[in-house]
């Protein structure tokens, strides 16, 4: 795919507003509505318009500064370091996506200075276990050696040789993902990827998703109210929920969890609080430093 440099420059004034829609609604039906324009949101419609042209597809956001959406608040971080298989392959697909962006999003013939720079820092995880959690730090170790990942195991001695400034006191061993992790600015990764649905003629719609109509027993029809109390109807075929933490209240709206069999089951997802802390340390390692 080839994006023409003022297309690009045009879609980031746009994108750049948070009170403006990008686009405005053109159709009453769509072949797909997705509910939440956040990055899952967004690069699903990517993929979607990527893989398979014409197809109708809008996005329900009703917040285009993404002031509290869970993409923004974020760390970015990147990483093959866990315990199960599907994640690890999954993060060695993001591995590659973000050594390859531009290219991998927008194509072999991007101008690089026309699309957002997501400021990729591969700068690593670094995982700690003490002697209690040192068997779970080796077996997932192993899960993640089986996949293909590149991450190492570091004894206390190897941990006080790479990394001199920490302190190793209660620490066994570390595992340690080099520069296949880091973390990136997602607020960056997710414009760009709202940028390439757009241009693949994605619409977005600023609203809120507060009711569904049924037919069959499935929804085929959203109520969208806008800003500023209006209301529109979308008619659609296929529904996806990507409204991070509010996935499990918009399933409830859509009848998920309250009907009869698939329709039976609720999507598991409700909002948790998450802390990251950012330590002041002016004599500290630096901003080469792994997220430990």
């Amino acid at each position: 795919m080839f994006i023409k440099p003022d297309l690009c420059r045009a879609l980031l004034h746009t994108l750049s507003g948070p009170g403006l829609a990008v686009r405005h609604l053109s159709q009453a039906r769509y072949d797909v509505v997705v509910v939440g324009g956040g990055i899952m949101g967004s690069s699903t419609a990517h993929w979607l318009a990527s893989r398979r042209e014409g197809l109708k597809i809008g996005v329900i956001e009703p917040d285009p500064s993404y002031n509290t959406s869970a993409t923004t608040l974020s760390v970015g971080g990147l990483r093959q370091q866990f315990s199960l298989h599907e994640n690890i392959q999954i993060g060695l697909y993001a591995r590659d996506f973000m050594r390859n962006y531009p290219y991998s999003l927008f194509g072999d013939q991007v101008n690089t200075s026309t699309v957002p720079d997501v400021r990729f820092q591969p700068h690593g995880y670094l995982f700690l276990a003490s002697e209690a959690g040192y068997d779970i730090l080796k077996d997932n170790h192993q899960n993640q050696a089986e996949c293909g990942a590149s991450t190492v195991m570091l004894s206390t001695s190897q941990l006080n040789e790479k990394f001199p400034w920490l302190n190793t006191d209660g620490v066994v061993a570390g595992c340690y993902g080099g520069d296949h992790e880091g973390w990136f600015d997602p607020w960056a990764l997710l414009q760009a990827f709202k940028l390439s649905a757009v241009s693949q003629g994605v619409e977005y719609i600023t609203g809120r998703a507060t009711s569904f109509e049924h037919s069959d027993g499935q929804p085929c029809q959203v109520s969208v109210t806008k800003a500023d109390g209006s209301g529109v109807e979308v008619d659609f075929d296929k529904l996806l929920i990507a409204a991070g933490g509010d996935s499990g209240h918009v399933g409830l709206l859509a009848g998920i969890g309250m009907g009869q069999g698939d329709m039976g089951v609720a999507i598991p997802v409700e909002k948790r609080k998450r802390y990251v802390y950012v330590p002041h340390c002016p004599e500290g390692p630096g901003m080469d430093c792994p997220l430990v």
